[in-house]
């Protein structure tokens, strides 16, 4: 009886390191390494000019975690980009294996749009 359990342990034991060797195989190899950030922008349809170059910004900023490893990505620094952006009223991240980063925003609404020195800038 107990040779029965000791043998489905080892059994159980076998495959969890296998899968675990195949993780860290695929992601030496590149296999998880970040291709696609998708960003899904929520906001009222009349703003979307507002927030098109903020957008554009931020996917610039967004470019420096490209090729890392998702199983690694530094998701506090990312969190830590997101919630500095004064237009962000919240967000969403996620990793949809195996190369891609999902991140839902929702935009403050827009109140007015101030113009000073020939610089546009959004009141929220």
């Amino acid at each position: 009886m107990i040779r029965k359990y000791t043998r489905r342990i080892l059994v159980c034991m076998a495959i969890l390191l296998g899968v675990g060797l195949l993780f860290y195989r695929l992601d030496k190899q590149g296999f998880f390494n970040l291709q696609k950030i998708q960003m899904d922008l929520h906001m009222e349809a009349q703003h979307a000019a507002f927030f098109q170059p903020l957008k554009n910004q931020l996917n610039e900023e967004l470019k420096a975690f490209e090729n890392q490893s998702l199983l690694h990505l530094p998701m506090g620094k990312l969190h830590q980009i997101l919630a500095s952006k004064v237009w962000i009223q919240s967000f969403h991240v996620q990793r949809v294996w195996p190369q891609t980063l999902q991140i839902q925003i929702q935009a403050f609404q827009v109140i007015g749009v101030w113009h000073h020195q020939k610089q546009a800038r959004i009141v929220l």
